[in-house]
């Protein structure tokens, strides 16, 4: 049924069991009920079930460590009270665990301990909802100069409460503390800079290495390395650029949540194509998390959604396993007055189907995926993002069709565009099952945990639209290379 709600548990794994088995001989299991990778904001995770051990367990430890603090947050130890126990109530050990869970990614553990080895019975990524504290750093450590008075702007969190520069002889000065080393430095700009120069010095003075940042190709949150040695560093800009936000990383302290992004990738495999910054989540699934460490993944975002938004998508694509930046094609986000309104707001059809010719010629995917032809719930933008990008495969192949871009990086036949929904040639993908490389969660938990992060939308826009729209099925609209029938692939024919 095209409109079905997918029948999915998103918050509970019922008698999930977890199995182990000790390097010694010791073995035990845990059969879990309520364990879950995903826990909304507000709510907590009641875990049921019990460990148990065909021989006596002595002893229970368990750990919630914090991903983005690299630290422990909480542990907690069970010891046997008799001489044989057999059997653990987990709610004992989880009971104390998740007693204060700040929000954010975690990893938890549990291992059991018997008279002649141990065994880990869950070894799992967990996501607790709301606004997580952010990555290790030393910021307030930092001894920060510049034109602004205000010092805490820089570990306030709100990005608001910036820099903006004066011109080039207004420098932004950052001096670490003498008795730690620097790894690297975060800058959250609100918008790529012209130009920028980062330099980094020594205790002495002297420069280590100067780095160039031009609005080519920069994040708006960029990551840069320190060089061995660095003691503080200086950045230039011109006249009316604006920092928001500064995070500076102690050797060793850089979380793997810090996003580190690489360049577009010249050549795509895949091409997701939402029209808003969350649109990836709600209705492309797991596509992401599934495809992100295998093949070459860049998402083409239609409209511009604003600053802020733009910094949550990054987040979110960064849990979903994106490490390459994605293209911001920038185009109004207003209410469009029907079908007709949405193309005049976007500057005419033709107009946009221009554009997104050039971006496929340019990127060259050999799978395009993009919206519903009704536009989900009747969204009209996602509707002209649809009919758009279908026009467009069609003419990218065709040097004649817009010529300029075609000279500028040649014709390119996109092999195969799926659209969400389409009801023919479906691949239909189980987002229920545990996701590969996710810690025990399944895809739906991890899509629900990168939609988490587009915080400013939780009030508006419910993950419900996850499955009310199912997330799971994508019809094959065209292909060069003929049907799918396994159906289970999107790169079905093309491996």
């Amino acid at each position: 049924m095209r409109r079905r709600i997918a029948l999915c548990i998103l918050l509970a794994v019922c008698f999930a069991i977890f199995p182990a088995f000790g390097e010694e001989g010791f073995t035990a299991e845990a059969e879990l009920k309520g364990f879950s990778g995903f826990v909304e904001e507000g709510s907590g995770m009641t875990v049921t079930g019990d460990i148990t051990s065909k021989q006596p367990i002595r002893s229970v430890h368990a750990e919630l460590y914090d991903r983005r603090a690299l630290e422990t947050e909480s542990e907690y130890d069970w010891y046997s009270e008799g001489s044989d126990e057999f059997s653990v109530p987990a709610y004992s050990i989880f009971r104390h665990l998740l007693k204060s869970v700040t929000p954010g990614e975690k990893h938890i553990t549990v291992t059991a301990f018997g008279d002649n080895g141990s065994c880990t019975l869950l070894d799992n990524d967990l996501y607790f909802a709301g606004d997580a504290k952010p990555a290790a750093n030393i910021t307030i450590e930092c001894e920060i100069t510049c034109s602004d008075e205000r010092p805490w702007i820089w570990t306030d969190q709100k990005l608001w409460s910036g820099w903006e520069s004066a011109g080039v002889s207004d420098l932004l000065k950052i001096e670490l503390p003498a008795d730690k080393k620097g790894e690297g430095i975060t800058i959250i700009w609100r918008e790529a800079p012209e130009r920028a120069m980062i330099t980094f010095y020594n205790k002495y003075g002297r420069i280590l290495e100067s780095v160039q940042q031009s609005e080519s190709f920069c994040p708006i949150n960029a990551y840069y390395d320190m060089p061995a040695g660095t003691a503080s560093l200086t950045i230039m800009a011109p006249k009316g650029t604006f920092i928001e936000e500064l995070l500076v990383y102690e050797k060793g302290r850089v979380s793997e949540v810090v996003e580190k992004w690489e360049k577009t990738p010249e050549k795509m495999d895949l091409m997701l194509i939402p029209t808003h910054q969350d649109d990836e989540h709600l209705f492309f699934g797991a596509l992401i998390e599934k495809y992100s460490g295998t093949k070459d993944l860049g998402v083409l975002y239609m409209v511009d959604c604003g600053h802020d938004r733009y910094l949550e998508a990054l987040d979110g694509l960064w849990s979903a396993g994106l490490r390459t930046y994605p293209v911001f094609m920038g185009y109004l986000d207003a209410i469009p007055g029907g079908r007709r309104g949405a193309y005049s707001r976007w500057g005419g059809k033709e107009a946009v189907v221009e554009s997104i010719v050039e971006q496929l010629r340019k990127y060259r995917p050999e799978v395009v995926v993009t919206h519903d032809l009704e536009g989900e719930y009747g969204h009209f933008q996602h509707i002209i993002t649809a009919e758009s990008v279908i026009e467009a495969v069609k003419a990218a192949g065709d040097p004649s069709m817009y010529p300029e871009s075609a000279e500028k990086y040649d014709a390119w036949q996109v092999k195969k565009l799926y659209i969400h929904l389409y009801g023919e040639n479906v691949v239909r993908f189980d987002w229920n099952a545990p996701l590969e490389g996710y810690g025990g969660m399944t895809g739906l938990e991890a899509v629900h945990m990168c939609y988490n992060k587009h915080r400013s939308q939780q009030r508006f826009v419910s993950f419900r639209l996850a499955t009310l729209y199912t997330c799971e099925e994508f019809g094959l609209y065209y292909s060069a290379i003929g049907p799918d029938k396994l159906h289970n692939d999107l790169f079905e024919k093309l491996e």
